[in-house]
């Protein structure tokens, strides 16, 4: 091998980083993101169940008292508490009204997970929110947090790198062919 000549051209690839990010994510609210896995899950953001509410603990009263204060003390009597938690969170955040819940002795079930990624600034952090029941009957596997988070974390805030590696060099077939028939004719007399 002779002339060995290496060539290379790699570059962050943004262009496919963002086709990346938008196979994997829809925008809830403001940073909110909805993880939807190449569309293999659901799409659509069902506020009413990101907390599943367990009637058979929670007292009556501490119901009546949580819709009270989710319709800003104008007891509507037809409206029922999931209408009133997707109203709620229409203007508000996931974590006041976890905060309201534990407030009002409401017992609830996460139907979501939420992992929070960071960025390499301060102030780059987004909430990714997961459908655990969802993934499960997809994937057939439970969700593990600690691996997706750095890979949330890949997608929102790192760019693949692209690139190519060109190797060129010059090969002498002809002399080394020669030299074994040199040997062999040698070995032979």
């Amino acid at each position: 091998m002779r002339n060995l000549d290496l060539e290379h051209n790699f570059y962050y690839d943004d262009d496919l980083a963002q086709i990346y990010f938008d196979e994997n994510f829809k925008h809830i609210k403001g940073n909110s993101w909805l993880y939807i896995d190449c569309e293999n899950l659901d799409t659509n953001f069902n506020k009413a169940e990101f907390f599943i509410i367990d009637y058979d603990k929670t007292k009556k009263r501490d119901i009546n008292r949580l819709k009270l204060e989710l319709c800003n003390n104008s007891y509507i009597k037809d409206d029922t508490l999931e209408d009133l938690i997707s109203e709620y969170l229409t203007y508000n955040d996931l974590d006041d009204l976890e905060f309201l819940l534990y407030e009002y002795n409401i017992f609830y079930k996460k139907a979501y997970t939420s992992i929070t990624v960071m960025g390499y600034s301060q102030g780059d952090t987004s909430q990714v929110l997961t459908n655990l029941k969802e993934y499960k009957k997809v994937t057939g596997n439970t969700f593990n947090k600690t691996l997706h988070n750095q890979y949330f974390n890949n997608l929102f805030y790192n760019s693949p790198i692209t690139g190519e590696l060109t190797i060129r060099f010059d090969y002498i077939i002809l002399h080394y062919t020669v030299l074994i028939i040199i040997l062999i004719l040698t070995l032979n007399m």
